[in-house]
């Protein structure tokens, strides 16, 4: 942080950023911002609860709504 000065501005002096600690202050998100997490359906929930868990377990979109619901819970329910 620079130095103000008594009327307010910051000094010209250069002041040295202080030693890395490691820690960057980021924390790492546990789960992708584009897969909100979704609770696994039913078996007898619909195709689209199934289709929406299947997306947020890293699967393309354009194949969980390829996959038939039968295949979706078969390959989903572990």
């Amino acid at each position: 942080m620079p130095k103000i000065t008594a009327h307010g501005g910051p000094t010209n002096r250069f002041e040295p950023a202080p030693e890395p600690t490691g820690d960057t202050g980021i924390q790492e998100a546990v789960e992708p911002p584009h897969a909100p997490q979704v609770p696994k359906p039913a078996v007898n929930d619909t195709k689209a609860a199934w289709v929406a868990y299947a997306v947020s377990q890293g699967w393309p979109r354009e194949d969980a709504e390829g996959t038939t619901k039968a295949d979706l819970v078969e390959s989903l329910k572990g």
